[in-house]
């Protein structure tokens, strides 16, 4: 007979709600944890099956100094691929030299010019051979010998800002003099640009040789002041070396700049990433830089707009089934609506020019560039819009491209489906035959507007000038796919070059 379990009862109690953030943070922490460590604890003991410390985690170690790597241990650098007759024989094996595992860490960043001192913190483990209180030996039912963690945290340096090297400074001189910080400094007009290194002195040893490495190290950087300010500056400024650069290479430079002119560079790691913490958003100085062996970064999901994100887009019209079918009133309607939502959304960018806190100041070279280039894409969507109204075998094609696509997406799917063992090879179709498998991307849908012009005539500008030419055409219409559109995709709204 089955025991009754009360509804009351703790076993029956509802799970926490997990958000998918939240899983793959633990699951990040975990990795994090699993190669960097220390997995358990700041005074972690290792298993007593672990003979080596420096054989549990995979990064973060600082060797002893002047310790070799042998040639032997390292991996080889040829290739035991067979000769092949049409590519040539292949290279020779490169033998390994020898070479030493680093004892150091650093970073260097630029500290603004009228600051006085910054603040350099650090911490970091050491692991020594010790019997365990939790671990009892099987060989000998005594306390086994196991590598337990010794955690460090360094006394906080002030270092005056001044022309010169600077250190060696100990952290820690009473527990672990080995452990030295060291750098220099160099006055600039733009401020103080300094290097700042982690160091592990310590002689490797001839027993227990894994007591002379240093694990986990970290060295933080953050103003003297107090309260501390934020006083770390950008680091790089590529208008210094502008005039080195090709005319391609500058153009494309400054475009980037102009980008990513809200992601600020203000330190870079020496054997070693850095994170970086800003005190509000977007702001144009850091608070804090500190290494880090495992850098993570949240990368933004890129969705297409709707209607909800731009009104503009109301009204268009991006299911292949329906501009294949729809009358021609509303195909004209919706395809003049997208090119005025274009309209619309290059009018936002130019205002952007004259808005201070868009920082376009020092790019206004590149802005406008990016917006000539607009403005010629919208006019290339226009005129792909009037031929489709003008010319009935344009307006039959695109309609062909459409439907095309239309069947190709729903197949691709309904064959995906059987592949993963989704769907019964026989199943009917019908069911995959809806919008969401057969819709364009907003750019998708306008890039095949603006090339149908030069698509259709070979003497088209767009096509057929020296050094202006833009327009590419697929080798069939009727067989256009996505990737046909990916590839040329740049032709569409310049999406690489606006200004975001």
């Amino acid at each position: 007979m089955t025991a009754k379990i009360p509804t009351d009862s703790p076993s029956l109690a509802a799970l926490p709600s997990i958000t998918p953030s939240t899983i793959r943070d633990e699951l990040t922490e975990m990795v994090v944890n699993d190669l960097l460590g220390p997995a358990g604890g700041p005074d972690e003991e290792l298993d007593q099956r672990e003979d080596r410390a420096t054989g549990r985690y995979l990064v973060g170690m600082l060797a002893p100094k002047s310790t070799s790597v042998e040639a032997e241990s390292q991996d080889s650098l040829g290739t035991d691929e067979k000769d092949d007759a049409e590519v040539g024989a292949t290279d020779a094996s490169t033998p390994p030299a020898a070479t030493f595992f680093p004892n150091s860490i650093g970073l260097s960043f630029v500290v603004d010019k009228d600051a006085k001192a910054i603040l350099i913190q650090t911490e970091w483990g050491r692991y020594r051979r010790l019997k365990s209180a939790t671990q009892i030996s099987k060989k000998t039912g005594a306390e086994a010998l196991v590598w337990k963690r010794d955690p460090f945290i360094g006394d906080p340096l002030a270092v005056t800002l001044k022309n010169g090297m600077f250190g060696p400074l100990q952290p820690r001189p009473d527990t672990d003099a080995a452990v030295v910080v060291q750098g220099k400094m160099r006055q600039t007009p733009r401020g103080w640009v300094v290097t700042v290194f982690f160091v592990n002195t310590e002689p490797e040893k001839k027993t227990r040789k894994d007591e002379a490495w240093v694990f986990q190290p970290k060295v933080r950087v953050l103003d003297a002041a107090v309260p501390p300010q934020p006083i770390f500056v950008q680091r790089r400024d590529w208008r210094h070396d502008l005039t080195k650069m090709d005319p391609i290479s500058r153009e494309e430079t400054e475009t980037l700049e102009m980008l990513y002119r809200h992601r600020l560079e203000f330190a870079v790691g020496h054997g070693v990433s850095v994170h970086t913490t800003l005190p509000e958003p977007d702001a144009i100085c850091a608070q804090m830089i500190e290494t880090t062996f495992v850098p993570r970064s949240e990368v933004e999901q890129q969705t297409p707009p709707t209607p909800t994100d731009d009104a503009n887009l109301t009204g268009v019209v991006l299911d292949m089934k329906e501009l294949a079918q729809m009358p021609k009133a509303g195909l004209l309607a919706s395809l003049r609506q997208m090119q005025l939502a274009y309209t619309k959304w290059i009018q936002r960018e130019t205002a952007k020019l004259g808005n201070t806190a868009e920082r376009l100041a020092d790019h206004q070279t590149a802005a406008q560039r990016a917006l000539e280039r607009c403005q010629r894409a919208n006019v290339r969507i226009a005129e792909g819009i009037d031929l489709i109204e003008s010319d009935p075998l344009a307006e039959e094609a695109f309609r062909f491209a459409n439907h095309a696509m239309w069947q190709q997406r729903v197949h691709s799917t309904y064959a995906r489906k059987v592949r993963k063992k989704e769907l019964t090879a026989g199943a009917p179709l019908d069911p995959l035959d809806v919008p969401q498998n057969r819709t364009w991307r907003l750019f998708q849908l306008a890039f095949v507007v603006l090339n149908l012009p030069s698509i259709t005539r070979f003497d088209h500008p767009d096509r057929s000038h020296e050094t202006e030419a833009v327009g590419e055409m697929p080798r069939d219409l009727g067989l256009w796919d996505t990737q046909n559109v990916l590839k040329f995709a740049d032709a569409m709204f310049p999406l690489g070059e606006q200004i975001q």
